[in-house]
C-alpha cells in the first residue's frame, strides 16, 4: 500500500462496509473562482475577479442530522451494590452445594467509584472437597432481573479472590421452574478489585428470568458487588436522509466509537 493512503479498516469486514458511505455521482462542484477567499452571502458566494466582484450561486449545503446520545439501557439488577440489607443483602441469597463450609458476611471493602453505601459480601470456603458456594440475586419476583428471548445482554461483577477456582455462573427461570445454565467464563484469582464482564446470549424461549453471580468452587475468599445486568444496546442506526455518515456523533461505542477507527501512518514515539 503506498504510504499516503493510511487506510486500514480489516479485509471481509461487514461491519466496514455498513458504515461506509455511499458516494454518487454528478457532486455540483463550484467554480475554481469560487475557491478564491470570499463571503458567502443569502446564498451566493461574493468573489474578487480581475473583472470586479462577481456572485456566484452555492448549492445549498445538506444539514447533517444530529443523532441523539441514545438512553443508557435500564439497571435490572435491583441492589447491585448491596447496599441495603442485615444479614444479607436485600434481594440477594447465599447459595451453593457439596461438601465444604461456607460462611459470610457484609465488608466495607469496595472497589474506587462504587456508589455511595456500597459495600461487598464476603464469602469464605473452607474444608473444599466437592462444590462451591455463592452470592446471587434472590430467585423470587421482583428480584430476579426479567429477561426476553432473542434480546442480548451485557452483565457483569466486582470482583476479588484469593482463589483461582471462580466462575461466572448464570441460572434462568422458565415455567418448569429454576435451573443452572451455564459457566459464562473462568475467573482468575485477583488481589485487587477486577470487574468480570460477559454478554449473557441464545436464551431458550420459554426463559423469562434470570440470576447470575461468582462461583468460587475451592478453599479461599471471594468477594463481590456492583452486580448488574442491562439489555445489550442495539446497533446506531443508519444516518438520515442526506447523512452519509454513521455515528458521526460518535455517541455509540467504547474506547473507538462505532463506525470508526484510529489510523496513521510514518515513524516517531
Amino acid at each position: 500500500m503506498h504510504q499516503n493512503s493510511p487506510r486500514t479498516s480489516a479485509p471481509g469486514s461487514g461491519r466496514a462496509l455498513a458504515c461506509r458511505p455511499a458516494w454518487t455521482h454528478g457532486r455540483t462542484r463550484l467554480p475554481r473562482a469560487a475557491k478564491a477567499a470570499g463571503a458567502v452571502v443569502a446564498g451566493t458566494a461574493v468573489v474578487l475577479t480581475s473583472t470586479g466582484v462577481t456572485a456566484l450561486p452555492v448549492p445549498s449545503a445538506a444539514v447533517p442530522q444530529v443523532l441523539a446520545a441514545p438512553a443508557e439501557p435500564e439497571e435490572l439488577i435491583v441492589n447491585g451494590s448491596l447496599a441495603a440489607g442485615a444479614d444479607l443483602p436485600e434481594c440477594f441469597f447465599a447459595a451453593g452445594w457439596g461438601d465444604r463450609t461456607a460462611q459470610g458476611s457484609f465488608s466495607t471493602d469496595v472497589p474506587a467509584g462504587s456508589p455511595d453505601g456500597a459495600r461487598s459480601y464476603a464469602l469464605t470456603v473452607s474444608n473444599h472437597i466437592s462444590g462451591d458456594a455463592k452470592l446471587l440475586p434472590s430467585e423470587a419476583s421482583g428480584c430476579a432481573p426479567t429477561v426476553s428471548p432473542g434480546e442480548s445482554y451485557d452483565l457483569s461483577v466486582d470482583y476479588s479472590s484469593t482463589s483461582d477456582r471462580n466462575a461466572l455462573t448464570v441460572f434462568v427461570h422458565t415455567p418448569a421452574g429454576w435451573r443452572y445454565h451455564t459457566d459464562l467464563r473462568t475467573l482468575p484469582a485477583t488481589q485487587g478489585w477486577t470487574t468480570a464482564e460477559a454478554q449473557l446470549t441464545d436464551l431458550p424461549a420459554d426463559v423469562d428470568r434470570i440470576s447470575f453471580g461468582v462461583s468460587l468452587g475451592g478453599d479461599g475468599e471471594l468477594r463481590t458487588t456492583n452486580y448488574s445486568l442491562r439489555r445489550t444496546p442495539p446497533p446506531p442506526a443508519a444516518p438520515g436522509e442526506g447523512e452519509l455518515v454513521v455515528n458521526g456523533t460518535l455517541a455509540e461505542g467504547g474506547a473507538v466509537p462505532t463506525c470508526f477507527l484510529p489510523a496513521g501512518w510514518g515513524t516517531g514515539p
